[in-house]
């Protein structure tokens, strides 16, 4: 995967978790509280500069609250994995 193709992954999964926040009501500094870890962190998750891996992704989503499949399944519905399905489709994943 290219740095770029990463970078765009990482800012959808953090895009991902910050709408699950929100909806949840709490704020990053309220997150990180649940997830004893700095604000920084929840930031830099959120932001796409940080990578998060299945298991941490689950972890985070389940302190919010939410149902990590379903949101896991919104992700790859999204567009920004149709370039992935392209790349598999010709060989080059």
């Amino acid at each position: 995967m290219s740095k770029p193709r990463v970078r765009r992954t990482n800012a959808s999964v953090g895009a991902a978790i910050a709408d699950a926040r929100l909806r949840a009501g709490f704020s990053q500094a309220q997150l990180a509280r649940r997830l004893n870890r700095p604000q920084s962190y929840v930031s830099k998750i959120e932001t796409g500069v940080r990578d998060v891996g299945v298991r941490e992704f689950v972890w985070i989503v389940q302190r919010i609250g939410e149902n990590s499949l379903q949101l896991l399944e919104q992700l790859c519905r999204d567009d920004d994995f149709e370039d992935l399905d392209r790349r598999v489709k010709r060989g080059r994943f």
